[in-house]
């Protein structure tokens, strides 16, 4: 196996001087307009006729937080920071150990599969054996993910990839999942719509702190083979900070924490069709559940446009996530691009998308004309040049959260508890095998590919509440 490639710290400030200057001119734009538009959507929300009670309430102090709150918070934050800091350098470390962007495709594509293998059954399995048991098990497959990334060996790598997808499967439904049961049995039930506000402003916030700090970890000391078939330092630096981050996250939840189950009256027993004490799933129960789906689909027709819209959608995304790297590196010249701070970059214009979507967002609102996707889409469609190329691509995750932000689930589609983290995934399973015939088809790079579909979308209602499974962790990891 050849030595890994990567340039040491001062190799990278003397080619990447002027990028790196830049990016952090970006940066500080991208969250200075964050600021400005945060303060504006504050402003309006407060203003007669706003959505007062709403920004009162996401604006409560960390100390007058409920204990159950506060709880899940803390844990939700590890767990999604273990998650953004393997985001920026995926590509760039298969990079470094040698593989081609087919071999690269090859990796991600075997993630999005186990992601879409179990991502559709996972919520039910968690549901009748446990929901902390798997929370835990999230921490433990994601820490065997991160540590496979240290060998340069493509079997172990695409193992890595199979425990990530695993891994994500549960993060986007098992968490959450927990705190609504929780909160159920509690009778707390009035504070799952502000803890899930809450939690979307601490992701954006945690995402882009993940960014700086897996530059900032990349930079201290260039990759190194500790023993043949083992690397340290460099590119491996994230996935180090990710166990980490795991490690808190699995003592907080074994701590903290109590078991509950996905009973349909809400409690914390363990739910029917689960045999030898709730340990197994039941061939009944299974059935039962694949019935009940397939009905909700048949008795409610706004369900399925509405989830052929989001896969659709989500499809071009997948390609963007791992077309990024490579069109930023090539667009430079093949030198190396601080991805950390780029990655901090798009996540600042994620969380500035969603506080214009914010803003712009009052009841009975319909947008006319072009979207916010169709606009970031465009802009990445005509830029060649390096600086026009990052600029654009920073555009699409600031369109793409306008989008996040609106994909509600208004009343008239059915959210029947036992099958609302079902349907999602249900239709983001087309997703994968899309993204694996693009690049199953093809090993060579265009910038076209990152052109974006877009959609006229309609906004319901601004009393709508989101479906708040994330979109962006689970596609880069």
């Amino acid at each position: 196996m050849p030595i890994p490639t990567q340039a040491t710290p001062d190799e990278q400030t003397t080619s990447n001087s002027l990028t790196s200057a830049g990016l952090r001119v970006l940066f500080i734009a991208l969250l200075a307009s964050t600021g400005l538009l945060y303060w504006l959507a504050r402003r309006r929300a407060l203003r007669p006729g706003g959505d007062d009670n709403s920004e009162r309430k996401s604006d409560r102090s960390w100390c007058s937080l409920h204990p159950l709150q506060r709880r899940y918070l803390i844990v939700y934050v590890l767990a999604m920071l273990s998650d953004w800091l393997q985001g920026p350098y995926v590509y760039a470390l298969y990079e470094s150990y040698g593989f081609d962007r087919h071999q690269n495709a090859g990796l991600f594509v075997c993630g999005f599969a186990s992601s879409m293998l179990l991502g559709t059954f996972i919520g039910s399995f968690a549901d009748r054996c446990g929901r902390k048991r798997f929370c835990l098990l999230y921490c433990g497959l994601y820490v065997l993910s991160c540590l496979t990334k240290h060998v340069p060996s493509y079997p172990v790598l695409m193992l890595g990839r199979l425990l990530g997808g695993m891994a994500t499967s549960l993060l986007f439904s098992v968490f959450d999942a927990w705190f609504i049961c929780e909160a159920s049995t509690t009778n707390q039930a009035d504070l799952i719509p502000s803890t899930f506000g809450i939690a979307v402003a601490l992701n954006s916030i945690t995402a882009i702190v993940a960014g700086v700090l897996a530059q900032a970890s990349v930079s201290i000391a260039a990759m190194q083979a500790w023993t043949p078939f083992f690397n340290v330092a460099g590119y491996c630096s994230p996935f180090d900070l990710s166990i980490i981050s795991l490690l808190f996250t699995a003592v907080g939840i074994q701590t903290t924490w109590r078991e509950n189950f996905g009973a349909a009256s809400g409690t914390t027993e363990k739910s029917e069709g689960v045999g030898g004490g709730g340990t197994q799933l039941s061939w009944r129960s299974l059935q039962q559940w694949s019935r009940g789906l397939l009905q909700s689909l048949r008795s409610d027709r706004s369900i399925i446009p509405l989830g052929s819209v989001q896969a659709l959608y989500e499809a071009s995304m997948y390609i963007f996530v791992f077309m990024w790297t490579p069109a930023l590196e090539q667009a430079n010249g093949g030198a190396a691009v601080s991805l950390g701070l780029v990655f901090a970059c798009f996540m600042t214009a994620c969380t500035a998308g969603s506080q214009l979507f914010r803003y712009l967002s009052t009841p009975s609102i319909t947008t006319r004309g072009p979207s916010p996707p169709l606009l970031s889409s465009g802009w990445c469609a005509w830029l060649r040049l390096y600086r026009r190329e990052l600029y654009s691509c920073s555009r699409i995750p600031y369109g793409l959260y306008c989008y996040l932000s609106s994909r509600l689930r208004p009343r008239s589609v059915s959210t029947t508890p036992q099958w609302e983290r079902s349907k999602p995934r249900l239709f983001r399973s087309p997703t994968e095998p899309r993204y694996t015939t693009c690049f199953g088809c093809r090993s060579t790079y265009s910038s076209s590919a990152l052109s974006l579909p877009s959609w006229r979308w309609r906004r319901h209602s601004a009393s709508h509440h989101c479906s708040w499974s994330s979109l962006w962790p689970s596609a880069f990891g």
